[in-house]
């Protein structure tokens, strides 16, 4: 992976460092005042003491989607009308178109005119440039991602306001650390252009200065707004939490300005997490985590197209069944899936780039596979799917649906497709990334098989951990709470099996399985009400969660249960003198021992070790309740190819431990982050990036502190 670099004289090198230790201050900064946080806006009303609306309670069992029904009429726009031109100093693609169009003179000639503001995209690809860029097509030109964020439309909402508060001094500030610490990009060295009546009129209320002047020290600008419904079109259903999209792309196809709407209704302002967890999967859509993005991927060395131009709209079998016209991306970007499951062909799309199918075969540790796979019942009207599919994914945060049921991650899977995307430079370590656990080494077996065997109607033991089989009853007060309970795939939550009896119809509050759904059963009157991971019974029904569980002791099930962000679930068993044997979830602090690779578990004051998955514990202070170790790989998943190897290597899960074989020899960093990374025992958080902030003040007070012990002697 390449890596930033500052390879000029001392001089510089000392006020680059600076200049980036200010900067760093200012855009990380959680001060109340807006330019400081990157947002641009009109200053919000002063906070009252209590929302004119009350916020919607969101039950925990509830279905929650992060975004649907989105659709800004992009495929009425031609090409010319979303792209911008826009401010670059030797931005490697256009250097290698540069390079190409000089020795094709005959490209120079009949070129049609380009209008201010707007680039014609089919010109931009044959045009020669005016002046020669001095960087080669495959330098490194980058800097941390800089999100702009426009919040005119946010500010004018009247209710909600303190979580319009919370989203402006605490979501998004938090949104653009986490991206940023993460995306690196040919920074842009104009403002940028801001066309009118801007992402299809969503946004009526953008600042004349705006639209006259464009943005500048930035790389992107967001707009960002709150409404129920704009320019005639719903934004916000009763379970959706968020909307987003790109608006316009440069001249090489990078977004560069998007929008986010959030649906202030399904939030509490409390919920900042929660909150800042669907800004970051709504960002990625911005970014270019996004089905109408796919056919735009670029080679990231050459900069060349992955799908020719122009585009060719073609008679499409959609993920639904139907048949539409689509601009479908060519195969070395997106290929069709057909599954035989239920008595008919199941229709799926999978990307297939190259770090995506990298990340997805290390993910599973199987190395057979051609890429991942997305949604086959997508939350907007999407003909390929613009999420993970929850079959594979259920863990991961660009998954389609967000409720209690597990604590999503930002994986290497979704970072992966956005370096695909041929934009950005992407670094795979660091404290916001973190390998999913759901399906992590369990084989290729996980992937081609049937989540349920279809002989025995069971769930085979390797897959216990991600699905289940045990039927949940339900009484007028929802889950039956004298049921057996067990833990999610994430080990996160106490919850439910997923699986119902429809005998008597749907439980109060939910729909009846639909006449497309999948059975896995004889019984046909079995079925879920999750029905997004292709119709397995995963256990979804969350309880409670270990880490922001209740504080009520009535509610711990034994002594020595605590919830905390170091908690997780466990799998229990207790003899009830009335009951018999009863299985039941609850919530343990864990240490994940990198050096010795195991989970320690703390109750009631003892430290208990899991020296193998499945290793049964009892509780100290009695013989008849015993907790059962989950698997390491779930619960401690950074200890397993961290990174997932970034995708430029092998995880190799035969070896004891598990560990990554790097496809540069050379490389000897654990995650194959590279040649240049470097990192000691005792570094922490963003001083494990070598290219933080924090990491190049150490590295600039060790060059200051060796001057000076040098020029004393």
């Amino acid at each position: 992976m390449p890596s930033r670099k500052y390879q000029h004289v001392y001089t510089r090198t000392f006020a680059c460092a600076i200049l980036l230790l200010q900067c760093d201050r200012i855009i990380f900064s959680l001060a109340s005042n807006a330019h400081q946080n990157g947002i641009r806006g009109t200053q919000s009303a002063e906070e009252s003491g209590n929302d004119s609306i009350h916020h919607k309670a969101i039950e925990d069992l509830s279905i929650i989607t992060m975004d649907e029904l989105v659709d800004i009429h992009r495929r009425q726009q031609s090409e010319d009308d979303i792209h911008l031109n826009v401010g670059y100093s030797n931005h490697p693609h256009e250097v290698y178109r540069y390079l190409q169009t000089k020795n094709n003179t005959s490209l120079s000639s009949n070129l049609p005119s380009i209008s201010p503001g707007i680039t014609n995209i089919a010109a931009s690809k044959d045009s020669s440039q005016t002046s020669a860029p001095t960087a080669s097509p495959t330098s490194t030109n980058t800097e941390p991602i800089r999100i702009v964020y426009e919040t005119t439309e946010l500010d004018l909402v009247e209710n909600h306001q303190r979580a319009i508060k919370a989203i402006k001094d605490e979501v998004l500030p938090e949104i653009t650390n986490i991206w940023s610490s993460i995306l690196s990009v040919t920074p842009v060295t104009e403002n940028i252009p801001i066309p009118s009546n801007v992402c299809n009129g969503f946004f009526p209320n953008v600042p004349p200065s705006i639209e006259q002047n464009g943005v500048g020290n930035a790389d992107i600008v967001v707009f960002v707004s709150g409404n129920s419904f704009s320019n005639g079109k719903q934004l916000c259903g009763s379970k959706t939490l968020a909307s987003a999209s790109f608006c316009n792309l440069d001249q090489v196809d990078r977004p560069v300005i998007g929008f986010i709407n959030f649906c202030l209704e399904n939030f509490d302002y409390k919920q900042v997490e929660k909150m800042t967890k669907v800004g970051v999967h709504e960002i990625a859509h911005i970014l270019g985590w996004n089905d109408d993005m796919f056919k735009y991927f670029r080679d990231r060395e050459t900069g060349e197209p992955l799908t020719p131009r122009p585009f060719k709209s073609t008679n499409v079998e959609c993920v639904d069944g139907e048949w539409k016209d689509y601009e479908l991306p060519s195969e070395n970007t997106l290929k069709m899936k057909k599954d035989w499951i239920s008595g008919k062909d199941r229709i799926s799309y999978e990307i297939v780039t190259p770090n995506i199918k990298q990340a997805a075969r290390n993910q599973f540790g199987c190395q057979e596979l051609e890429g991942a796979r997305l949604e086959n019942r997508p939350t907007r009207n999407s003909c390929i799917g613009a999420h993970f599919d929850e079959r594979y994914f259920f863990t991961e945060v660009m998954g389609p649906v967000l409720s209690s049921k597990s604590a999503s991650s930002l994986s290497p899977l979704t970072l992966a497709i956005l370096e695909d995307t041929g934009f950005y430079e992407v670094y795979y370590y660091g404290p916001h990334v973190q390998n999913g656990a759901f399906g992590l080494g369990a084989g290729c077996d996980f992937v081609t098989d049937s989540c349920v065997d279809n002989q025995s109607e069971t769930v085979k033991e390797s897959f216990q951990p991600y699905f289940c089989d045990t039927v949940t009853k339900f009484s007028a007060n929802g889950v039956d709470q004298a049921a057996n309970s067990t833990c999610d795939p994430s080990f996160t939550n106490i919850a439910y099996c997923d699986l119902i009896d429809f005998s008597e119809g749907a439980p109060s509050g939910y729909d009846p399985p639909d006449e497309d759904a999948i059975s896995y059963f004889s019984d046909t009157n079995l079925g879920v009400l999750f029905t997004h991971a292709n119709y397995c019974p995963v256990p979804a029904l969350v309880a409670i969660n270990c880490i922001d569980g209740p504080t009520s002791s009535h509610q711990k099930l034994y002594p020595g249960e605590e919830y905390g962000s170091a908690s997780k679930c466990f799998n229990t068993r207790f003899q009830h003198p009335e009951d018999g044997l009863v299985d039941r979830g609850a919530c343990l602090r864990t240490t994940c021992n990198k050096e010795d690779r195991n989970l320690v578990v703390h109750v009631d004051g003892n430290s208990l070790v899991c020296e193998f998955d499945g290793q049964v514990r009892n509780f100290p202070w009695t013989q008849s309740a015993s907790f059962e170790c989950p698997p390491l790989r779930s619960v401690c998943p950074e200890l397993f190819c961290p990174g997932l190897c970034s995708a430029k290597g092998i995880c190799n899960f035969e070896s004891d431990p598990p560990k990554c074989e790097c496809f540069d020899e050379d490389d000897t960093s654990e995650g194959c982050y590279g040649r240049d990374y470097r990192a000691s025992a005792n570094e922490q958080g963003d001083n494990k990036n070598p290219n933080s902030a924090n990491a190049k003040s150490v590295a600039l007070s060790s060059i200051i502190l060796f001057f000076s012990f040098y020029m004393s002697l």
